[in-house]
């Protein structure tokens, strides 16, 4: 399975208030993800990620928002998808955080939700366009 790693703005500004052995530290954790999973995915989100809180868009969508702790209090909220129909991984990496942690993943989770929401409101007018014009 292929893994494909994005990160955010707001993650890369994060990252770089660390020092040079702590973000080696980070991306390796990070890194490791992909295998991790593959090689156990059932223990996986209970050894590796955190999800302080499951948050739903409309009906039947839940956010892959996680946290996964590093160490030394360092924490990155990031999302993790898998989609076995392409055989790959997607994680992007959103924030990395030492404080706040729960207020933080709120906080993304609250942007993910309105991405998602304007996403869903636009494929149902684009649908009902699509419609009519038949």
């Amino acid at each position: 399975m292929r893994a494909i790693i994005e990160s955010q703005d707001s993650f890369r500004q994060d990252i770089r208030t660390l020092s040079e052995k702590e973000q080696n530290r980070v991306m390796n954790c990070i890194t490791e993800l992909p295998e991790s999973f593959q090689e156990d995915e059932s223990a996986f989100y209970a050894s590796r990620l955190n999800r302080p809180k499951k948050i739903r868009v409309g009906d039947e969508y839940e956010l892959s928002l996680y946290v996964l702790e590093v160490d030394n209090g360092i924490n990155v909220l990031l999302t993790f998808d898998e989609d076995p129909i392409f055989e790959k991984l997607h994680i992007t990496l959103y924030k990395m955080v030492q404080q706040n942690v729960t207020d933080a993943y709120l906080s993304v989770a609250e942007l993910l939700t309105k991405e998602l929401e304007l996403e869903f409101d636009n494929r149902g007018r684009n649908s009902g366009a699509d419609q009519s014009a038949s």
